[in-house]
């Protein structure tokens, strides 16, 4: 009896598992076949369990419901210890494997020459192709389809629109935010977040952060300002891109079409005197990213991120194999860093670019042999390097940001860079 008693309780905490565990993928939409591109906990569950079109694809599939083993395979008369059997290419790697081992190899090529950086012609062509931008296709329709307000409230003289936008494939919908005065001003600055950050931060709708509420700065500076959410907490990161990989697109061509998207939508070059972006760390890359494929802004301002992901990923391979939690930052849909240089990052631009890092003469070496480098920032070269001045990864408004914008620019320290 006390066997028994003990086995019913067994199943009883069991099922009571089960229906718990049932009840939590009820509440937090399971089914949805569509997911935001955000910071709230909540649409990160709804990513990871969103199996619904994975499903429906391998049921279109015929050859998803065979069997891969037969009556006499050894496998159907024992378990191994793990509790499955594998299949007699479990231990070959699989092709995906294969592709991103090819891409970790490549990390430490792109750029590594005697004679320094060089240039990609078709660079524009496989940054494309290796993000998915060009596969990533709007919702049909007119720009309201597409580009809807969620919610508006109130701003010290304006307002401030959650804006959300629509894609047909992949069906997803990315989120930003826009604070406009009552009196459109001159200028409108576009900002990107880095890791660990999100657009409610920046615009100081939710606590401080290392972006100083930039956004919201820069409107009380005068500006209207746009702040895009960036599914920037690594590892989650990690796991959209991998899932957009299955519609041949990335989390980082997602972004960028987003930026490029709302930017042609809203008409903000036609309604703006300036319309300038802004990144830091990691949204300083997306920034770079973006500029050789839409545009032309009035200026791009990519803040302290390059040290990260740029030359560190050709000069040590081996510590950006040991960051692949960044998944988005190296995981392509074709090979892409041994096919390019670091110059072409800066060459491509369709905007001018101001580079924020420090110290900037460390990047001498990478661009003497496309670049003539002429001594100080001059506000009026097609590319200028500039020294970070605080020893925080921050924004620096007084010190640098500012001058850049008002084209007060001769104290800082740098240099200019000239094609050849």
């Amino acid at each position: 009896m006390k066997l028994n008693s003990a086995s019913s309780t067994s199943r009883l905490v069991f099922r009571l598992g089960i229906a718990c565990l049932v009840l939590v993928i009820f509440l937090l939409g399971a089914g949805s076949h569509k997911y935001r591109v955000h910071h709230e906990i909540r649409s990160y569950i709804e990513t990871l369990l969103n199996l619904n079109e994975f499903e429906k694809q391998f049921d279109d599939d015929d050859s998803m419901g065979e069997s891969v083993l037969d009556d006499e395979d050894p496998c159907n008369m024992r378990r191994v210890p793990m509790g499955y059997c594998p299949g007699p290419s479990a231990f070959d790697e699989p092709q995906y494997q294969k592709e991103f081992a090819k891409q970790l190899e490549g990390l430490g090529s792109g750029g590594q020459h005697d004679d320094g950086g060089y240039v990609t012609e078709n660079y524009p062509e496989l940054l494309a192709e290796s993000l998915g931008y060009y596969t990533i296709k709007p919702a049909p329709g007119t720009v309201p389809d597409r580009l809807h307000s969620e919610s508006v409230r109130d701003l010290d003289d304006g307002q401030i629109s959650e804006l959300m936008l629509d894609f047909e494939h992949p069906a997803v919908t990315t989120r930003s935010l826009f604070a406009e005065h009552l009196e459109r001003p001159d200028d409108v600055l576009i900002i990107l977040h880095g890791l660990n950050s999100n657009a409610n931060k920046v615009m100081g709708l939710d606590n401080d952060d290392y972006l100083r509420m930039a956004g919201r700065y820069y409107y009380d500076y005068g500006m209207d300002t746009l702040a895009f959410d960036i599914t920037e907490y690594p590892p989650l990161d990690s796991i959209n891109n991998t899932r957009l990989r299955f519609y041949d697109a990335t989390a980082r061509g997602l972004y960028i079409r987003s930026v490029c998207d709302v930017f042609r939508f809203l008409e903000l070059a036609e309604k703006y005197r300036r319309v300038m972006i802004y990144g830091l760390s990691s949204g300083s890359m997306l920034a770079l990213e973006l500029a050789p494929l839409c545009g032309p802004f009035s200026l791009i301002i990519a803040d302290d991120g390059i040290n990260f992901a740029g030359p560190s990923i050709w000069r040590d391979p081996e510590n950006a194999k040991s960051g692949v939690k960044f998944g988005s930052f190296i995981d392509f849909l074709r090979p892409f860093h041994e096919n390019v240089s670091f110059v072409d990052m800066i060459y491509h631009s369709r905007s001018p670019l101001y580079v924020i890092a420090r110290p900037v003469s460390a990047y001498h070496d990478w661009v003497d042999t496309v670049f003539v480098i002429g001594e100080g920032v001059d506000g009026t070269s097609p590319v200028n390097f500039v020294d970070k001045i605080l020893p925080h990864h921050v924004p620096e408004f007084d010190e640098v940001l500012n001058p850049i914008f008002e084209r007060d620019v001769q104290d800082l320290e740098g240099f200019n860079l000239t094609a050849k």
